[in-house]
Parts: C-alpha cells; sequence; structure tokens
C-alpha cells in the first residue's frame, strides 16, 4: 500500500504560481440540457446531471496537466511550475508569473471528461452529450511563448449523432490496441441507451468525425438470433416504441478488460464491458476497429487457445452451440493467422486489419448474474473496472525448446470485476470462466431456434463501504486505475479519496493456483485458498478526507489523476472548489516489490505450494519491518477560495440579466419605485448577500485558525522552555541539581509523581531481587555441603598428606570415607604430636636465644639489637659457628612453616566437620 509522506506541495498552494492553475476565476457554461422524459418513467428517474458524478475534470500526459475551471481548458507543466518556485522562494515577486496557458475550445457545455489518448495525440473533450477531440500541439510549442491562449484545432465528434436532445454519455474510452499514428486514433463511445460506437478518424480526413465506423444497440444485439440482422442503433427522430429493455439495459459505465500488455489475456484488451444502472453487466467480445495493433503475444495466444478448444470440443461436445462457437472462433482466428503482414494502406507491420468472418459483430454475453444480495433497489451501479487474467504462458510456450515456463507472481488466472454504486459500495467479485469472442450463427435455410447459452456468473469476495459523510449520498464514486499495478486503484467518492489494493491476496492465491489443474482440486488447495480469502481481501487506505477541505463548502473531488513523473515523483492530483488538492505518495516498497514476475519462477516439476506460501510469507513480513507506516504531517490550512475569486462577477452577471434599456435607467437617472427597479434590488441583494456571508463566514473561520495557532506556538514554546530547563539540569552539579528539585518539588505534575512512583518500584524491585539472589546462593552453598567432595577438594586432600609427611608427621593415608567420620584417631594423633612439638621447639628456640643473647653482652665482639635478633662478629672466640647459625636459621622456618601448616589443617578439619 502507498504512504502519504507529505499534502498539497506549497508550489500548488497560495501564494504560488501553480495555486492560479486551479484557481483563477473563470465563466461558467449552462448544463446541458437533459433529454424530458414524460409520464411516470420521468418522475422515478434519478437525476443524472453532472452536478452529481464525480468528473473527470483533470487529465495529464506525463507531467502536463490538463485541467477544466469553468468552462476552458488549461495547460501546465507541472515539473516546470515545481523547479520554478523552488529557485524563486527567495524573490520578492515570485506569485506574479503565470503558470498556466489556456487552450481554446468551441465547447459551449460543461465539460464533464478529459482524457488523453495513450498516444499523447489527441484530447477527448466529453460533455453529458457531445465529444470534441482536439489535436494536441507538441510540448515545445506550449512551453514556449507569454503563456497566452492557444486555439485548439477540433473536431465535433458525430454532429448529427451526439446532439443534445438523444442520450447522455456514460462512457468515452480510447481503444487499448488501436492502430493509433499522430493523425489517427480510434475511440469508443457508449450512452444510456446502450449504444457503443465506434470512431476510427483520422485528422486529416473531415468525414471521418461525421459517421462512426460501427454503431451497435446492446437492446437489439441481446435480442438477435442471426449476425445477418442490422443492429445498428434507431436513427434521430424515429419512433422507438415501448421496450422493457429501455429500463432493464440503462448503460451507466462501461471499461475495456485490458490495457494491452503482453502478460495479459488476449482475449481481455478486445473485450468491452458494460454495467447496466440495475447491476447487470455484458460483455461485447471481441470488439475491434478495422485496424489495430496486437501484441506480440495476443496472435499466437488466440491461435493456441482457438485450436485447442476446436480440437477437443467438436470431437466430444454434444451441444450444438458449443461446437459452432468453437468453429466460429478457429474460423476467426485462422483468418487473422493467415493475414499478410503490411497489408494495411500503411504498411505497417505491426498493423492488422479485422477479420470479416464470421462477423464484425460479436454476440453479446450476459447479463452475469451478481451474487449481491443486499443491494438495495434505490442503489445504482456507477462505476466499473476490470482486472484482467494473466496470459496462460504454458500453453502458449510450453512446445518451444529451451523455454522456461514462468509462473506470474502478481497475476491471476481469472479475471477480477470491481462495481462502485451510489450507496458508496465497492463490490469485488470474479469472474472464473473467462470471456472468449463468440459470434451469432449466419441465418441458414432451416434455421427456426435461436441460440442458447448459459449466462456467467460472478463469485462476490467482499463489499467494502467507501465513505461514510451524508454530504456525499447523491455524489457517484468513480475508479481511477494505476496502469503500473493492476491490482491497484483509487476511488473517488463525495469528499474523500480511498486508495484500494489487492495485491497482498492476489499474491497469496497466484502462489497457490500456480502450475496447479483448477479441473481437480484437491482438499489441500481447497484449504489454503480458503485461509488465504479468510482476512481481509481488499485493502483501504484514506488518502484524502473530508477534514482536508473546507466543511462550509458544499462542493465535492473531481476524479483524481495518478501522475508518476521522475521530477514529481507519485502524485495524487484533484480540484476541490477551485483549488488543488494533493497528496505525495511513498511508493518505493509498493513499486520495488521482491515479487516480480521475472525474479520468481515456478516450474510445474519442483514448485511446491506449501514452499511457496512460505517464501510468500516471507517476503511478506520482510517487507513489513522494513516499511514503517509513519503518519504525515497534518495538510497545512488553505484560506476559503471565497478570498481568491473574482467579486465583479457577480456584478457582471446581474447586468447581464438586466435589459439594455433598462440600464441607463437604472444608472444614469435617479431610481423611481418601481415594479423593475426593485426586481433588480432584491436581486442585487440575494446575489451579495450570498457573497458576503460566505465572505464573513470564511474570514471567521480564519480567524478561528489563528487562534488555535497562536496557542499551538505558545504550547510549543512552553514544552520546549521545558525541556531546555531539564536538559540544564542535567548538565549542572549535584548542589545546584538538588537545590533545583527542591524549589521545583511544589510544582511538579502529576505525571512527574507517578513518574517517581515507578521509578521506587523499579528500584526496590532491583534490591528484592538482589536479595533473593544472596539468599539463593547459601542455600545452594549448604546443600553442598551435604554432597561428596569434589575433584579439586580431593586433590587438596592428597596435597595435605603430601606436605605431612614431607615434614615428618606420620598420619597415614587419609582417604574421603575416613574424612566424613568424627573423632578420627589418625587425625587427632597426628595433631597432638604437631602441637606438642611446637611447644618443644618454641620453648628450645626461647632458651637457645636467651642464651646466645646473655653471652654476648658479656663478650666485647657482641652487642644486642632493637629487633631481638642476635649479631655476633666473625671469628670471635666466643661466638657461635657458622653452621649452628644456619641451624638456627632452618629450625625457626620449620617452625613458621608447621605452624602455617598446623593452622590451615585446623581451619580445613573444622569445615569438613572432622
Amino acid at each position: 500500500m502507498p504512504r502519504v509522506i507529505a499534502h498539497t506541495p506549497s508550489w500548488l498552494s497560495h501564494p504560488s504560481p501553480g495555486a492560479r492553475i486551479f484557481s483563477d476565476p473563470e465563466a461558467q457554461s449552462p448544463a446541458s440540457p437533459s433529454k424530458k422524459l414524460g409520464g411516470k418513467a420521468a418522475e422515478n428517474k434519478p437525476s443524472t446531471t453532472p452536478s452529481s458524478t464525480a468528473r473527470r475534470s483533470i487529465a495529464h500526459r506525463g507531467s502536463e496537466v490538463f485541467t477544466v475551471v469553468g468552462n476552458k481548458i488549461r495547460w501546465a507543466d507541472l515539473a516546470r511550475v515545481k523547479h520554478e518556485w523552488e529557485g524563486q522562494e527567495q524573490r520578492s515577486d515570485r506569485g506574479e508569473r503565470r503558470a498556466y496557458r489556456t487552450l481554446k475550445t468551441p465547447v459551449y457545455y460543461q465539460i464533464t471528461n478529459l482524457s488523453v489518448s495513450p498516444s499523447g495525440h489527441f484530447l477527448a473533450i466529453s460533455t453529458e452529450h457531445t465529444v470534441h477531440v482536439a489535436l494536441l500541439p507538441d510540448p515545445s510549442r506550449l512551453h514556449e511563448g507569454d503563456h497566452s491562449e492557444i486555439k485548439l484545432r477540433t473536431h465535433h465528434l458525430g454532429p448529427t449523432t451526439h446532439v443534445i436532445p438523444e442520450a447522455a454519455l456514460v462512457a468515452v474510452l480510447w481503444h487499448p490496441l488501436a492502430a493509433s499514428s499522430i493523425s489517427s486514433d480510434c475511440l469508443v463511445t457508449v450512452s444510456t441507451e446502450a449504444v457503443v460506437r465506434i470512431w476510427e478518424f483520422d485528422h486529416a480526413d473531415r468525414w471521418s468525425f461525421e459517421r462512426p465506423a460501427l454503431a451497435i444497440d446492446l437492446r437489439k444485439l441481446a435480442d438477435g438470433t442471426s449476425s445477418d440482422q442490422d443492429f445498428e442503433p434507431t436513427g434521430f427522430g424515429k419512433s422507438r416504441g415501448f421496450s422493457v429493455d429501455a429500463f432493464d439495459m440503462e448503460a451507466a459505465a462501461a471499461c475495456f478488460g485490458g490495457h494491452g500488455a503482453e502478460h495479459e489475456n488476449p482475449w481481455a484488451a478486445t473485450t468491452l464491458w458494460t454495467a447496466m444502472s440495475n447491476g447487470d453487466v455484458y460483455a461485447l467480445c471481441p470488439l475491434l476497429p478495422s485496424k489495430w495493433r496486437p501484441t506480440p503475444t495476443t496472435i499466437p495466444a488466440l491461435t493456441t487457445s482457438a485450436v485447442s478448444r476446436n480440437a477437443s470440443i467438436t470431437a466430444t461436445a454434444s451441444d450444438p452451440d458449443e461446437r459452432r462457437a468453437a468453429e466460429q472462433q478457429y474460423e476467426w482466428v485462422r483468418e487473422l493467422d493467415n493475414e499478410v503482414f503490411g497489408s494495411g494502406d500503411s504498411g505497417d507491420d505491426s498493423i492488422r486489419l479485422r477479420p470479416s468472418m464470421p462477423s464484425a459483430i460479436p454476440r453479446l454475453q450476459g447479463p452475469f448474474e451478481l451474487p449481491i444480495d443486499e443491494m438495495s433497489e434505490e442503489a445504482e451501479v456507477t462505476d466499473i473496472l476490470l482486472i484482467p487474467a494473466n496470459l496462460d504462458e504454458e500453453d502458449l510456450f510450453s512446445s518451444e525448446e529451451g523455454y522456461e515456463i514462468l509462473g506470474s507472481a502478481k497475476s491471476l488466472p481469472f479475471t477480477v470485476v470491481c462495481l462502485t454504486t451510489t450507496d458508496h459500495q465497492l463490490h469485488v467479485m470474479i469472474e472464473l470462466e473467462g470471456v472468449t469472442g463468440q459470434w451469432l450463427p449466419k441465418k441458414g435455410r432451416n434455421h427456426f431456434s435461436a441460440p442458447t447459452w448459459d449466462a456467467g456468473e460472478f463469485l462476490l469476495l467482499e463489499t467494502v463501504s467507501l465513505c461514510d459523510d451524508t454530504r456525499a449520498t447523491g455524489i457517484r464514486p468513480a475508479i481511477t486505475s494505476d496502469h503500473a499495478n493492476p491490482y491497484h486503484f483509487f476511488v473517488t467518492a463525495g469528499t474523500s479519496v480511498a486508495s484500494l489494493s489487492l495485491e497482498e491476496w492476489a499474491l497469496k492465491v497466484a502462489f497457490e493456483v500456480t502450475d496447479q489443474d483448477l479441473d481437480n482440486v484437491d482438499a489441500g488447495l481447497q484449504s489454503r485458498l480458503r485461509l488465504a480469502c479468510q482476512g481481509p481481501i481488499c485493502i483501504k487506505k484514506y488518502l484524502i478526507t473530508q477534514q482536508q477541505l473546507d466543511s462550509s463548502s458544499q462542493a465535492s473531488l473531481s476524479a483524481v489523476a495518478f501522475l508518476e513523473d521522475m521530477d514529481l515523483g507519485s502524485l495524487l492530483l484533484t480540484s476541490f472548489n477551485g483549488r488543488a488538492v494533493a497528496a505525495q505518495l511513498d511508493q518505493t516498497p509498493f513499486r520495488t516489490s521482491k515479487m516480480l514476475t521475472n525474479e520468481l519462477s515456478f516450474t510445474s516439476s519442483v514448485a511446491s505450494p506449501l514452499r511457496a506460501s512460505q517464501s510468500l510469507m516471507e517476503v511478506l513480513q520482510s517487507e513489513a519491518q522494513t516499511t514503517s507506516d509513519t503518519p504525515p504531517t497534518r495538510a497545512p490550512y488553505a484560506p476559503s477560495q471565497i478570498f481568491y475569486q473574482n467579486h465583479m462577477a457577480a456584478l457582471d452577471q446581474i447586468k447581464a440579466r438586466v435589459p439594455h434599456h433598462r440600464r441607463s435607467m437604472l444608472t444614469d437617472n435617479p431610481l423611481r419605485l418601481s415594479p423593475a427597479c426593485l426586481d433588480v434590488m432584491t436581486l442585487a441583494h440575494r446575489t451579495f448577500s450570498r457573497q458576503t456571508s460566505a465572505v464573513e463566514t470564511a474570514a471567521a473561520e480564519l480567524f478561528r485558525r489563528c487562534e488555535r495557532l497562536r496557542e499551538e506556538l505558545t504550547d510549543q514554546v512552553k514544552q520546549m522552555a521545558e525541556l531546555a530547563e531539564r536538559l540544564s539540569r542535567l548538565g549542572s552539579g549535584s548542589g545546584t541539581e538538588t537545590q533545583s528539585n527542591i524549589s521545583s518539588e511544589n510544582d511538579r505534575t502529576h505525571s512527574e509523581k507517578i513518574s517517581d512512583r515507578i521509578d521506587a518500584a523499579k528500584t526496590r524491585q532491583k534490591e528484592l531481587f538482589s536479595r533473593y539472589e544472596r539468599l539463593r546462593r547459601k542455600v545452594g552453598q549448604i546443600a553442598h555441603a551435604k554432597q561428596d567432595l569434589s575433584v579439586k577438594e580431593r586433590a587438596w586432600i592428597d596435597e595435605v598428606d603430601s606436605l605431612a609427611a614431607h615434614i615428618g608427621v606420620d598420619t597415614g593415608a587419609v582417604s574421603q570415607d575416613t574424612t566424613k567420620q568424627d573423632g578420627d584417631t589418625s587425625l587427632d594423633s597426628r595433631l597432638t604430636t604437631a602441637k606438642s612439638l611446637t611447644g618443644d621447639l618454641m620453648a628450645e628456640a626461647k632458651r637457645i636465644k636467651e642464651l646466645a643473647s646473655t653471652e654476648g653482652a658479656d663478650k666485647d665482639g657482641g652487642q644486642g639489637t632493637p629487633d631481638g635478633k642476635l649479631r655476633t662478629r666473625l671469628g670471635g672466640s666466643g661466638s657461635m659457628s657458622r653452621f649452628q647459625r644456619e641451624k638456627i636459621k632452618e629450625v625457626m622456618e620449620m617452625v613458621e612453616r608447621e605452624a602455617a601448616v598446623i593452622d590451615a589443617v585446623q581451619g580445613r578439619l573444622g569445615r569438613l566437620t572432622v
């Protein structure tokens, strides 16, 4: 899912010149007069005026934007506007430069739809009933000059077909497989009377704009029995008579099943899906212009599927209608495959001609049954979106040598259908059987029965609520697709824009059904698919909400336009009440997904559904950890648009309504009390009272916003001051910190007191834990004393025994078992002997020391030392010999060692409870 990283940028807000692209006032054109319906049908028919429909008033060509303001088309290069604003932010005259150019067109009524052709050469301008096709100038010509008004060369599409009294238009679509060029293209229009017209126009041929190349009345085609019948719509002014289809087949929306990509099902881009107001959905396949440009995989895929179907059905099928459909499809594909390259007038090898057999008009398939039980009777379908099935690469390339079949990691082998209704509900459904080319049979001599085919059926996955705003009850939601990712789209409903994504669910299901035989589904696959569909299938996220808009205005958002450019990034652009509303999206994890088609290969021999599911979950978890859903800053406040409107426009309108002969009476002559003067004054009062009321409301809102800003700034300053004071206390000394703590003890808040209590509880808990650890160690030592001696203790006992033997004490061998007993006789006797010997030696040493000191004092050579040690001169007559001194020294050292050993042994025996 994309994340909003910023709202309306500064270069699209006042006082930037980019804001004037949408805000400069323009005169409004009158609404198109709807077709008058008499009787009870007119009373029950809901209003289909443009005010209740989310208008598609913004179209784009790269970074270039075409928008409708009033009833004029404006062009602007948003990348250039952004660069100029960022480079002139420091200049004082930054808001004086004009950022747009006005494109002059001969369109009179209100423009409801703008659509740029995929080639970028044409612009379709639609009102409620009419369509104009304008040739767009080169971008270099639009960039040059002084931003003056440019007159576009415009052609009225079908001036005698799409006229005011006829049915309104519900869809104006560019054919995805059209053989477009710099001067030609193909446009498909669908009206409320379920009439489909294909316009193959050439800019150099005016006659190509007069009549459609192919016109099909779906109401007649639904009852058709033969391809030889006339399915053209009834001409203007002719009586149509009464038909139930006039109510049951009232078209509400239409779209093609694909965008003409190589990885799509070959029948997807050739299928036109039409949704009726009551919820019925019909498919027209194949619907092609006389010249079309297929993708490199279209014709091989069509040939493979048609040949395999004809071979399997012709031999086994008993139904004649099914056998006839397979033969017609095989005949149509054979003519297409045998066509010579470059057979058209242009000589382009990529352009093909539409097969003439079986017929140029296909059979109408449907209505498809909708499994929507809770759909109210008053709710009507407003828009439709088709997500095509992926190309079956196994059937297409299995016969080629050295080709590795790559399963699409992001596409499903079935079609996903999305419908929006007037009660702001989005219904997500799937079509499992698939739609292929079908035609009506030729009229034979003995042909008396009409062909019968079973209608298809949709499987409902999920119903999503789009908007809860009560003011948007009369607004019809509109869907905007994302061509980069088919499983992601945007829905504009009233005053909110929601982003909806089926990508996560599609990934899970695609991994399970890749290289699986869907005709023989095992129980394990059923369980895994049921588990994948238990959670939310369609993830919804609001990108633009009502809180970001002017709550006092009764306007609604126009259908969003999704721009992706190197300079602009991912920008979601719409307009509301004369100003731009945008959302900057961060789609880095969304675009650079690890689940790309060319990165994951699932071959039929090594693919494992369980392993694929595990790898999918690992990738999803890693992406969830790397991407942080940080909420962006709130949308900047934009003052009401009433401050930027032309206040003299209301006065000009009043002057225009007053007859010319009365203007002089009101302006030049003194006012006279008359009904005409009273009417003008009351009209002026009503007009200016509404205007002044709107200005007062906007000024009050601006004052409240300023007060709120001042209060928030004051709170921010206080918080920063408190933070600075805390930092200073942390950096100061202990004495200063103690004084500040004592002085601010009374100023402590409730949250600070709670924090102190929590810290004290944590400290107390640490102390208790340390006490517990000390007691546990003591208990462990007590328990350890009652156990057997360790290896180190045994080694220490052996060392004591060896030392006792070395000093001459006969203690005997002390074993581990004898050390455990109290009152051991050998150790007691040895200890007694050691003590007696120690006493004797100490007494003898003392006696010898006293004798030596006495003898030394009597002689001249002897002298006493302060430390009690005897020092004699060597060689004296009465002095001790060297041998005697060495012996006395050895005896003293032996006594000290023995005393130390005895003390150590006594302490160790005490610890061993001996």
